[in-house]
């Protein structure tokens, strides 16, 4: 131990034995000048507090622990890397699909699509042998071949109108599954509807050549397999990249609406997968991440069954379920459960349904997987999502981290207030814009878009010249008045209302002790042991409660190590050791070290020095040693003629009042010695 860092380095044993009020005590009163001194009550609220952040921080831990084995799992079963590099060169392979507007567009879209996917020569004209057909961008092999779905609406009768007779037959969008385009050669329907599919299928064979697809082709658009009642088409094919060992399976969808053009929800849609899962050491060490986060689910929810029964017992359904992080908690199991079913779901279908290849069929089976897929990716966003939201939580104990929750709680009645005006205003431009825009502009075209539009312009994506294309006075006028209104002042006022909330959040836990400060308070008391801690039997905590009570608002560790040596008859080195923990405490302060004591100070530390058996008197054995230690020189007569006439009144020891006087005799020699040393 360094004993210069010690603040009660110096002080005599003796004194520190037998000193009964350490509050007047001048030796202590010295001590609380000279050294660091520590505030009684923020003291006080840090021990009481330690067992709330050593719980905090075991769950925030076992928090991390859980999340990081769920993100190295998905990881691991999505391998994000690989797929994007195959599936990049499939979204190149399909680009051009957001173009299409009308039935003439995709046909030609098609068309081009079957003329990159059937290639049969390289770029510089020699022909593929059989080995390399089949190969889209060199290295993703087409499986089965190219399927396209139709789904068709129904003709009915036009509503009755002055224009009924004039137009003739409506189209609807309920689903037709009638067979149609009759052909009389064979006294049958060309095109069928496919159960399986719920459509009527066009379908390119792998085993193909380019000319025979385009012939295919060539045939559909002759006897109009798309016509009037086409309501959408969707284009699917699976690729294999033995590169990777991953399937990717392609989807494309067009929906026409009744105008004669695309409802603008043309979409690509690509999932990859590795069928084989479970080959390498690699995979085998992700399995096993795997049983242990189901072993973790298992846990989770039966510490969440426990607090259900407990909350249950104590206060109630109602107290469970009214709050906020008890519901954020069931979410979170049953979104675990449902990943782990459908993870064995997508595990055994793959295992019982072998695909077999080479084959020139569409195999269903790759669109069943890509569809389990698409399931698990929703579950793993929305378990992810959920999991932002627990780390609210997990950070409450801490005073600093918790910063954003009080803030979001400061602001809320005024963000409440806010978001009412703000939806008036918003809604009411939303609607003129509809109505001004919406003939016109894909983006306006519905309600939803055009909430989506105006949402995109307060983040700065607008093109304003269409707007004035379309009307130059009303277009300037609606977007102007818009991003003055919303995007200069409610917008502003909205980040006003966070400022302030964070300003008043960041003033609250101003004094919080923040993650460093615990790092040290965490290893203080690893040192002394007392990482555990009990306010009803820790020393420090019953030192603070003491002085608390006789009015001292800030102590040393000078008077701690008195009370826990006096007070508790802890043994000097056990002492030390736990003291250390008080330079973890928040609102400590230095002392002035040069600081001059009075001379009532000196006097009152030399009775506490030689009042050795705290009668409150001075017996003559301890005159003498007084006498003894100053700076004179006299014999024993002598010392005993002062005794007796210091004590004036011959009871055979001397007072405190009849002390004083000699004591500053003494004092004046000494000062007289000094000033004659200096001359």
């Amino acid at each position: 131990q360094n004993k210069a860092k010690m603040p009660w380095d110096g002080i005599p044993p003796e004194v520190m034995a037998s000193t009964t009020d350490p509050l007047n005590a001048p030796i202590f009163q010295e001590a609380r000048r000279k050294t660091r001194t520590y505030p009684v009550a923020m003291a006080m609220e840090d021990v009481k507090e330690w067992p709330a952040k050593v719980q905090g921080y075991g769950d925030l831990g076992w928090f991390m622990f859980f999340f990081t084995v769920y993100l190295y799992i998905q990881m691991m079963q999505a391998t994000p890397s690989a797929a994007y590099a195959v599936n990049s060169g499939l979204r190149g392979l399909v680009d051009g699909y957001g173009d299409v507007k009308t039935q003439e567009d995709f046909l030609d879209y098609i068309q081009q699509l079957l003329d990159k996917i059937f290639v049969e020569a390289w770029y510089n004209g020699r022909a593929y042998t059989n080995s390399e057909l089949g190969y889209l961008r060199f290295y993703n092999k087409l499986v089965g071949g190219v399927q396209m779905v139709q789904v068709r609406g129904v003709l009915k009768e036009c509503p009755d109108g002055t224009y009924k007779n004039f137009y003739g037959v409506c189209h609807g969008m309920e689903q037709n599954t009638s067979d149609y385009s009759w052909d009389p050669s064979t006294n049958t329907s060309r095109f069928k509807y496919d159960n399986a599919t719920g459509g009527h299928n066009a379908f390119f064979s792998v085993s193909k050549s380019n000319t025979q697809v385009q012939k295919d082709w060539a045939d559909y658009k002759k006897y109009r397999w798309l016509d009037k009642q086409t309501r959408s088409v969707t284009v699917k094919f699976t690729t294999y990249n033995g590169e990777f060992e991953m399937f990717s399976f392609a989807i494309l969808q067009f929906v026409f609406d009744q105008g004669g053009i695309t409802y603008g929800l043309n979409k690509a849609d690509i999932q990859s997968a590795r069928l084989e899962m479970y080959k390498s050491t690699e995979d085998w060490v992700r399995a096993a991440f795997e049983l242990l986060f189901v072993y973790l689910v298992g846990w989770v929810v039966a510490d969440e069954f426990i607090d259900f029964i407990y909350t249950m017992k104590s206060g109630g359904a109602k107290l469970y379920f009214t709050s906020f992080w008890n519901i954020l908690d069931m979410a979170n199991i049953a979104l675990a459960i449902a990943y782990i079913i459908f993870r064995m779901t997508y595990c055994g279908f793959i295992f019982l349904n072998a695909i077999a290849l080479p084959s020139s069929t569409y195999k269903n089976e790759l669109e069943t997987v890509a569809e389990l897929q698409s399931i698990l990716l929703l579950i793993n966003i929305f378990f992810i999502f959920v999991k932002v939201f627990h780390f609210f939580k997990y950070f409450e104990f801490q005073g600093r981290m918790n910063v954003l929750n009080k803030t979001m709680v400061n602001a809320m009645s005024d963000l409440m207030h806010f978001f009412l005006l703000f939806g008036c205003i918003f809604l009411s431009y939303a609607a003129m814009s509809f109505l001004l825009f919406g003939p016109h502009l894909a983006t306006y075209s519905s309600f939803g878009w055009t909430c989506q539009t105006l949402g995109e312009a307060m983040l700065g994506d607008f093109d304003y010249q269409e707007l004035h294309d379309i009307d130059p006075l009303m277009g300037t006028l609606m977007f102007w008045s818009y991003m003055l209104l919303v995007f200069f002042i409610l917008v502003n006022i909205f980040l006003a209302i966070l400022i302030d909330a964070y300003a008043e959040a960041k003033q609250e836990t101003a004094s919080a002790k923040g993650i460093p400060d615990d790092i040290v308070a965490a290893v203080s008391r690893l040192r002394t042991k007392t990482f555990k801690v009990d306010p009803d039997t820790d020393p420090i905590f019953r030192g603070l409660e003491y002085f608390q009570g006789r009015g001292l608002e800030r102590v040393t560790a000078c008077d701690m190590t008195w009370f826990c040596q006096n007070m508790l008859g802890l043994d000097p080195v056990v002492t030390e050791k736990q003291l250390l923990v008080l330079d973890s405490f928040r609102g400590a302060e230095d002392g002035e070290p040069d600081a001059e004591i009075s001379i009532n100070e000196l006097l009152h530390s030399a009775w506490a020095l030689y009042d050795a058996d705290n009668s409150g008197y001075l017996d003559e054995e301890e005159f003498v040693k007084f006498i003894a230690d100053a700076p004179v020189k006299l014999d024993p007569a002598d010392v005993k003629e002062l005794m007796e006439r210091t004590d004036s009144n011959s009871d055979g020891q001397i007072s405190f009042e009849e002390f004083t006087p000699v004591f500053h005799a003494v004092m004046l020699n000494s000062l007289k010695k000094q000033a004659q040393g200096k001359k």
